[in-house]
């Protein structure tokens, strides 16, 4: 970098961000705001978490041929619309009607493909998110130290129910 950019920019020289880069806090400039570094161990288990789950979405068979599959149906019912609705516009009017008809179904069909691929992807996030869960949970309970029992909502009702009685 040149001194007429460091200047013009207001940036500070490369060997000022030399020294700066080896600290832990990074101000640049007047308007930027303070970077506060986090724990490393927080920041590696949550590249950790963001890597298990990018792996994951892959692994599972037939993710790709759906979409492909539902992108297919949705291209073929919008090309039969267009027709129908072409076909439509160029027939008696008694026979319109029930043209159009198709085509209104031929759209909701291409609308409805289209709906199942987003359902499903959001379903396969919720279900990582779900055993992402799952898993804190297992490592979380091991780890207590205070004795305590953990349980969740059923457990608990039924161990309070057998008191009971």
């Amino acid at each position: 970098m040149t001194r007429k950019l460091e200047q013009e920019f207001n940036l500070p020289s490369m060997e000022e961000l030399k020294e700066l880069s080896k600290q832990d806090v990074i101000e640049v400039g007047i308007e930027a705001p303070t970077v506060v570094e986090a724990p490393a161990d927080v920041v590696t288990t949550a590249l950790t978490n963001a890597e298990k789950i990018d792996s994951a979405l892959p692994t599972v068979d037939g993710v790709n041929k759906h979409d492909g599959d539902m992108e297919n149906i949705a291209e073929k019912a919008m090309t039969s619309f267009e027709e129908l609705m072409s076909l439509g516009m160029n027939v008696q009017d008694a026979h319109a009607g029930r043209i159009f008809e198709t085509a209104g179904k031929m759209l909701q069909i291409a609308m409805d493909s289209k709906n199942a691929k987003v359902d499903k992807k959001l379903r396969m996030i919720d279900l990582q998110i779900k055993k992402m869960r799952i898993d804190a949970m297992d490592s979380g309970s091991t780890g207590g130290g205070d004795g305590g029992a953990v349980m969740d909502r059923n457990q608990l009702l039924q161990f309070l129910n057998k008191k009971d009685k």
